[in-house]
């Protein structure tokens, strides 16, 4: 038995009747069977109360001794103990949070070689330099057609158009890649290579999708050549940075007259007048486009002798063409002067002072 002394016990006035309550009980609560209340309605504070904690086998119970004196319950708390209208009888096991393991597996190791095989095989094909080779089918195909007899050209040209995995659109247009001789031994697959792999231009790179860059060459001696279908893809390149086999190129300004067939007239001097001779070019049925000297400067306008004439066809037109080749002397009132029209190979024999070729062209002059 353990006995505890209350010196006070606050007085509670009742909400019903208006009295007080010292035991601060509810008179609406219900009494439990276990409780045992004896105080007075009239308790005086200063009252002395004692308490006696009795524990037994069945039920704990707390009971006051004294004046007043109450019995309460240790199992179930009354209303002035414990308010339990927002507490859970039970409580739930939170989860465990699941362990994040991005440790790779036994089967990701494996996998590992094998995709990097395949990502290796797939860059190697992208820009592997071959033939394209046609179809089996295709193939069959046009053989199907010479054992069936000898096919017209119209028949067969659709075929061959057909086999190829895909054709080059018409390109006219060229911009000159300035490389020197630095790839005179270079192989072109490996130049090819590099260029489309390494270039490291967007604008190259749009244009590649687009189709509109369809042939490099390398030019006789040096520097390459770019072939486009459009003027103004060669104005966009101008002066563009392209890198391939470790070394970064320009691409030299477009050539407005760069397509255009000309013909240069050599030993021209002030003698003779350049506009005298364009007029003679236009007389004869030839369409003159531009003229001026080859070799200028034009801050201080001095010029070499080599007079360049521009026609507006790309192809040498019918007029300067002389014995089946282009006209590669000039007679102009007597006098003979050396001419080669554009991609004309050099004469094999040079010609004497005074001598006539047989692919000379007569021009007759007029001077005012």
């Amino acid at each position: 038995m353990v006995s505890i002394e209350i010196l006070s016990l606050p007085t509670v006035p009742s909400p019903v009747n208006g009295t007080s309550n010292p035991c601060n009980v509810s008179d609406e609560a219900t009494p439990s069977p276990h409780v045992a209340t004896t105080c007075p309605p009239n308790a005086v504070d200063g009252s002395t109360l004692s308490l006696d904690i009795a524990q037994s086998e069945g039920a704990d119970e707390l009971t006051t001794t004294g004046s007043p004196s109450t019995v309460i319950s240790a199992n179930k708390p009354t209303a002035m103990d414990v308010d339990d209208t927002g507490v859970s009888s039970t409580t739930e096991a939170e989860p465990k949070p699941k362990k994040n393991d991005n440790r790779p597996t036994l089967a990701d190791t494996l996998k590992g070689p094998e995709e990097l095989r395949k990502d290796k095989a797939a860059k190697k094909t992208q820009w592997k330099v071959e033939m394209p080779k046609p179809l089996a089918a295709d193939l069959h195909a046009i053989d199907k057609l010479f054992e069936d007899g000898r096919p017209r050209w119209e028949v067969l040209s659709a075929h061959l158009t057909a086999a190829k995995p895909f054709a080059l659109p018409i390109a006219k247009f060229s911009v000159v890649l300035e490389t020197g001789q630095v790839l005179v031994r270079t192989p072109p697959a490996q130049i090819l290579q590099s260029f489309v792999r390494d270039h490291g231009n967007l604008i190259i790179a749009e244009l590649f999708e687009a189709g509109e860059i369809c042939h490099l060459s390398k030019l006789p001696g040096d520097n390459l050549r770019l072939l486009v279908t459009e003027e103004e893809v060669c104005q966009k390149l101008t002066h563009e940075k392209v890198t391939f086999l470790d070394n970064q190129y320009s691409l030299r300004e477009f050539d407005i007259l760069g397509s255009r067939f000309f013909l240069d007239i050599f030993g021209i001097g002030p003698e003779l007048s350049t506009m005298n001779v364009a007029s003679a070019l236009h007389r004869l049925g030839c369409d003159v486009l531009y003229e001026n000297f080859r070799e200028a400067v034009a801050s201080k306008r001095l010029a070499m002798s080599t007079w360049r004439v521009y026609f507006r066809s790309a192809s040498c037109p019918g007029q300067p063409i002389v014995g089946g080749k282009v006209c590669e002397q000039i007679c102009i009132e007597g006098r003979y002067y050396l001419a080669r029209g554009k991609a004309s190979p050099l004469p094999v024999d040079r010609l004497r002072m005074g001598q006539r070729s047989p692919h000379c062209l007569l021009l007759p002059v007029k001077n005012p």
